[in-house]
Order: structure tokens, then C-alpha cells, then sequence
């Protein structure tokens, strides 16, 4: 790796010339290189630092410009070699695409050898969390690639391929729930961030449940779902999806309590024999969002021509990888906002809310809750299409108290409050539900 083939060298000089002799190929190249680093050759490394100066400075790349910066350098030696190397004639040298994409997979693979030197070399002088940290900064620079353009014709193509699939009924168009209102304004489908927000036991995940519970009875066929139950281990979500179905509590499905009958443990085995087929893959174990987004993106891969959804309960619990909290919050959205593009799929993140939406002055709204209460960075907020904020009157004493005494408690009791609070593409409203918590039920009023 630190002693180039002949070819390597070759690919270099040839990149460096076809950057110096063609605009969109210099600015084709800035878009890729990372630094000069990349390049071994002294006099390689030495004109890319020239190319970038003079187009800094808003000036033509041209024989005169690098030789007066070479000459101003006191690199004079240098400008004979220069004229050498972009007059000289490479094998191949259209293929300066190619030799770019080697060049830099050689430099990533030193990259990491060289991360890998640092890691043994401060093993002990560093903590896990500090060397994993400084890691994953350092992937994620060697991760960047070249943004990719679409042309108005291949746009054009690929949206009326869309168009016909949907008209034909080879894809849809949105993904089911049998909630007339919810289908109305949040109209679920591929390729779309949404962020179910709420404070602490207003039945977020049990929300989800029935969603999912829908989604699956209405679309099985065309979808495949990854659930990432970071609060929830997969045995306490079986439970909560055959407390549903067969109309027990959780703690009577534990027998807390209770003693369950032969006809009750009948119904629980038919049921199970009913949710077996439900394409759901259960992820127990919390991870960073690079494990994350690589998991799905194979399970998505995996499930080809089926829309892929993927649950993040919750977002809270994703392990962090930078020390900066704000910063960590903004990398997750731009993850999950490139894992929706790459995927094209449904990506449901469970959050929570902030204090200030139940601090004592919101008593006059009833505590309502706002987009600005949603707790960290802005940025999921951003990237998401849809923003969904959960709300439950009866789970404040005060308002609870407040209904009672003016003889108005059958307006909140039981009552979930849905606000589509955010709809990138469709309209926003309130959706009011009558639940039943204990059993995952949510039926539309």
C-alpha cells in the first residue's frame, strides 16, 4: 500500500490530467477526492493543493495559473514535470473514471489500516466510547461518495413507471389501515418517514401495534416488516399482539393473578396459529444507526417487490456515537432521511416528548401537545413526512378533575387524541380514537 504499482501511478497522473484539461472532470473530481492525501505521488499531491487554490479563488485551471502558483511557492523545479505529466500520453485514458475509483479504494483501505494502527497504538489510553467515537467520524468521511444527479427525462420515466404500477395495481399507492379519517389524512405508503410522538404511557407503542396489527390484515402480501422494540423485548410484543385478539391482559396472560382456563389457553394457541404467518422480524437488541440502517437495508434487499417498513421504538434508545447530543440527533435524521431514499421504504419512529408540553401553564390547552415539544433536535422533524403527537386527557388528574366537576367526563374518557400535526404531501387534522390501552385497541370515532 505505501509502495504504488506502476499502474497507480499511472491512474493518478492520468486523473490529474484529464481534471486539468476538462472543467465538469476537475469539478467531477472535487466532488470525489477527499484531499490531496489521496493521492502518493509528491508531484500529484502538490498540483491537486494548486487546482483547489486557484478554483478557490475563483480563477481558470490553466498552464499559466499553476505555473505562476508554482513559481510563487518557490516550486519552480516543478513546472517543467507539470508541462511533462499533462502532455504525456496514458494507457487508457478515458477510463479516468475507473482509476479514480481505484485510486480511492486504495486510499480508503490505507484509511482503515491506519485506523486500525491508532486504535492498538490508544487502546489504553482512551476509553471504548472516545476510540468508537473518533471511529465512526472517520467512517463516515470515508463513506462519502459522489452525489448522484437525475435528469429531468429519467425523473419524468421513472415517476409515470410509478404512475402505471399504481393505476394497474402492481404497487400501491398508499398501505390500508381501515381507519377512514387515518387513511384519509395520514395515507401511509413507501418511501415515508413517520414520527409517532407522545409523553411517557399515553400508549405509543400499543398505538403502533394496532397500526401494524391493520397494516398487516389489510396489505400482508405486499409488505415486510422490521420492528426495532428497543423498550420492548419481542416476548412482550407477541403478548401485546395476542392480548388484541383475544381479549386478555397482559397480566392474565402471565396468569398474574389469574388462572388462566383450558378454553382461554385454546383460544391463545388458535390465535398464535393465525399471527404466525404476520411478516413481522423482531430486532431486541439496541444498536447505533449504522447498524441500524445496514440491517434494514439487507432486510429490505431481502424482501424485494414488498414495501419495507422498519419501527424504531424508540428513537431515545438508539446508542449514541458522537459525544455532542445535538449533533448525534442530527446524524440520526440524515441516516434514517438516506435509509428512506435507498429503501424506499416505511420508516415509523417512535418518540417522546419534552417536560414543557406538561408544565403547568399548558393547563388551558390540556396539555396539548406541540411540535415544538418533541424532544432533542429538529432535524427528524425536518426529514419526516408525517408527524403524528399522541395525546390522552384522562391521563391528567387536573383535567380529569376539571371534566368531572362540569359533568363532561364521558368527552375525554377513553378518548386518544391523533394530531397529524406535520404532512409533508397531504393535509394535517385531528383524528379522534376510543381506545381500550389494555388490549391495543383503537377504533376511530
Amino acid at each position: 500500500m505505501n509502495n504504488p504499482d506502476d499502474n497507480h501511478l499511472v491512474y493518478e497522473k492520468n486523473v490529474i490530467k484529464q481534471a486539468f484539461n476538462d472543467k465538469n472532470t476537475f469539478l467531477s473530481c472535487i466532488e470525489r477526492i477527499p484531499d490531496e492525501k489521496m493521492f502518493v505521488d509528491p508531484l500529484c499531491k502538490l498540483l491537486w493543493q494548486i487546482f483547489i487554490i486557484i478554483y478557490k479563488e475563483n480563477t481558470e485551471v490553466s498552464v499559466s495559473s499553476v505555473s505562476d502558483v508554482l513559481e510563487y511557492t518557490k516550486n519552480d523545479a516543478n513546472i517543467a514535470p507539470f508541462n511533462a505529466l499533462i502532455n504525456d500520453t496514458y494507457i487508457d485514458e478515458s477510463e479516468w473514471k475507473y482509476h479514480l475509483s481505484y485510486l480511492l479504494e486504495q486510499y480508503r483501505k490505507k484509511e482503515l489500516i491506519a485506523i486500525s494502527d491508532n486504535i492498538r497504538g490508544g487502546i489504553g489510553a482512551m476509553s471504548s466510547n472516545e476510540i468508537l467515537e473518533d471511529v465512526s467520524i472517520k467512517m463516515t468521511e470515508l463513506n462519502s461518495t459522489e452525489i448522484q444527479t437525475v435528469s429531468f427525462k429519467e425523473a419524468y420515466r421513472s415517476s409515470m413507471t410509478n404512475i402505471k404500477n399504481i393505476a394497474s395495481g402492481v404497487t400501491k399507492s398508499i398501505l390500508r389501515t381501515d381507519h377512514q379519517k387515518f387513511d384519509q389524512i395520514v395515507s401511509l405508503s413507501g418511501k415515508k418517514i413517520v414520527v409517532v410522538a407522545a409523553q411517557k404511557k399515553i400508549g405509543k407503542t400499543r398505538f403502533v401495534v394496532d397500526l401494524v396489527d391493520l397494516l398487516v390484515q389489510y396489505n400482508e402480501k405486499d409488505i415486510a416488516i422490521q420492528w426495532d422494540s428497543f423498550e420492548m423485548q419481542s416476548d412482550e410484543m407477541i403478548r401485546l399482539f395476542l392480548s388484541k385478539k383475544v381479549r386478555l391482559t397482559d397480566k392474565q396472560l402471565l396468569s398474574i393473578n389469574y388462572t388462566l382456563t383450558p378454553d382461554e389457553i385454546k383460544k391463545i394457541e388458535e390465535t398464535y396459529g393465525r399471527l404466525n404467518h404476520y411478516p413481522i422480524e423482531f430486532v431486541d437488541e439496541t444498536a447505533n444507526i449504522f447498524s441500524i440502517c445496514a440491517k434494514f437495508e439487507r432486510f429490505a434487499a431481502a424482501n424485494k417487490g414488498k414495501i419495507p417498513v422498519l419501527i424504531i421504538d424508540n428513537i431515545g434508545l438508539i446508542k449514541p456515537h458522537l459525544g455532542n447530543d445535538t449533533q448525534f440527533e442530527d446524524d440520526v435524521a440524515r441516516h434514517l432521511k438516506d435509509l428512506r431514499d435507498k429503501t424506499g421504504g416505511l420508516i415509523i419512529v417512535v418518540h417522546h416528548l419534552s417536560k414543557e408540553s406538561e408544565s403547568k401553564f399548558n393547563i388551558a390547552e390540556l396539555y396539548q401537545p406541540k411540535l415544538t415539544h418533541i424532544r432533542g433536535s429538529s432535524r427528524i422533524v425536518d426529514f419526516a413526512n408525517i408527524v403524528l403527537l399522541l395525546h390522552r386527557n384522562e391521563h391528567y388528574p387536573d383535567v380529569v378533575k376539571k371534566f368531572t366537576k362540569e359533568g363532561k367526563f364521558h368527552l375525554i374518557d377513553k378518548l386518544l387524541i391523533c394530531d397529524c400535526a406535520a404532512n409533508r404531501n397531504g393535509s394535517t387534522g385531528i383524528i379522534d380514537f376510543r381506545h381500550e390501552l389494555k388490549f391495543s385497541t383503537f377504533k376511530e370515532i
